[in-house]
């Protein structure tokens, strides 16, 4: 409802003119309506930050190639430094140790007694013979053990009778023409041999144990016979002679005794 302007009667809102007065009214305004805002756009996603550009690769330098029949350049080399005193001194004592253990070898190998074989036995008992060496006899001859208690029965035991005070000096009064007269051998070779039974075995050691009072272990025994060539001091021709003699093994080791 609405008032009259000009009569103050109440009038109707849609009313163009009053109808007490006919005095023309205006419509009531009618409300606005309001066009509904357009949401804001979601804020867009930022944009990636630009990536780092890679830097271009470098390019590689290539070092001169020599032309052909010319000479590559050599590298500048660094200075040697020279060796310390104390290192020299230490490679000197080492080096010097080895020569005496090399050679310390050498003679304990040399002087073993007996051989690795009862023909390596048979070469060192005339080799010994023609040097005139009457120790080296007796170290093809028999093992340590056995000349030890040999020279103990021939003292004050079952070989005393022989009036000699050790088997050295037996051995190298048997072959005393041999060693005295410097007699030369040749062409010395094994014509026969011949394997010893257990029983002839087991008589080598039981004859060791009542005569020379040691206990011996013989592995395995031969009966060899040699023929060679011989010439005295002063004598022109070569003479053909033989021997028998027996070869044992004791421990890992070749021997000859005449038995």
């Amino acid at each position: 409802m609405k008032f009259c302007k000009k009569c103050g009667q109440q009038i109707e809102d849609n009313v163009l003119f009053c109808p007490y007065c006919g005095t023309p009214q205006q419509a009531a305004p009618q409300p606005q309506q309001v066009a509904p805002q357009p949401q804001q756009a979601a804020p867009q996603p930022q944009q990636a930050a630009p990536q780092p550009q890679q830097a271009a690769p470098q390019p590689q330098q290539v070092a001169p190639q020599p032309q052909f029949g010319q000479m590559p350049p050599q590298q500048p080399q660094p200075p040697k430094k020279p060796l310390d005193k104390k290192i020299l001194f230490i490679i000197a004592g080492v080096a010097a140790a080895l020569l005496i253990i090399v050679i310390g070898l050498i003679f304990a190998l040399s002087g073993r007694r007996g051989a690795s074989s009862y023909k390596g036995a048979v070469e060192k008992l005339f080799s010994a013979l023609e040097a005139g060496n009457g120790k080296k006899l007796v170290s093809i001859m028999m093992p340590s053990e056995l000349e030890k208690s040999a020279d103990k029965e021939l003292n004050d035991g079952e070989l005393e009778y022989l009036g000699y005070d050790s088997m050295a000096e037996f051995i190298e009064d048997q072959y005393k023409n041999e060693l005295e007269d410097s007699v030369k051998f040749k062409d010395v070779e094994i014509t026969d041999k011949e394997k010893l039974s257990k029983d002839e075995v087991e008589e080598i050691e039981e004859m060791c144990d009542d005569e020379l009072g040691c206990d011996i272990d013989v592995k395995e025994a031969y009966s060899l016979e040699i023929d060679y060539l011989y010439k005295e001091k002063g004598d022109e021709d070569w003479q053909d002679d033989y021997m028998e003699i027996t070869a044992y093994k004791v421990g890992g080791r070749w021997y000859l005794f005449p038995w």
